[in-house]
């Protein structure tokens, strides 16, 4: 997400915790969104049922500062950083804020900020999973963290 995007979120989420089902709504949506046809339905619901359990006015302002960090501080932060990262993506949200899973070789504004910010990092995509990869497709993802925890060690002795 660009940051004029992530700036135009903050007056929408404003408006839509206006409502009185607003929020518990946008969690149902954004949630169920997280999830793929191949995703455990129980593990979706579960999740979903959790989201709800935050109480309003704190999952309120923890989605506000989410957006707010993001804008202002994410980029600066991550060009802090003097250690060796990896970023896992497997969805995004297009300019219509719908979740799209990924595709290999697909350029994000998140991905492109983050190989401005950190041209080291190392960029792992995992196509056709929902959100959680670390659920829908967790040996695929323990398969890429074993591999980079792996590859700290050799570039130790280096």
């Amino acid at each position: 997400m660009g940051a004029s995007s992530l700036q135009q979120c903050k007056p929408r989420l404003r408006q839509t915790f206006e409502t009185s089902d607003g929020y518990s709504s946008l969690i149902v949506r954004w949630f169920r969104e997280m999830s793929t046809p191949k995703s455990n339905a129980e593990v979706v619901a579960e999740t979903v049922r959790r989201a709800r359990t935050l109480p309003r006015p704190i999952g309120e302002k923890l989605l506000l500062d989410l957006v707010r960090y993001d804008s202002v501080r994410l980029a600066t932060s991550l060009a802090s950083l003097s250690l060796p990262v990896m970023a896992v993506q497997s969805t995004y949200s297009n300019e219509q804020r719908e979740r799209q899973s990924m595709t290999k070789g697909k350029a994000t504004p998140y991905l492109n900020m983050l190989r401005t910010n950190v041209p080291s990092a190392r960029v792992e995509i995992i196509p056709d999973t929902g959100h959680f990869p670390q659920i829908d497709n967790a040996t695929q993802v323990n398969g890429l963290l074993d591999d980079f925890v792996g590859s700290l060690g050799t570039a130790a002795h280096s």
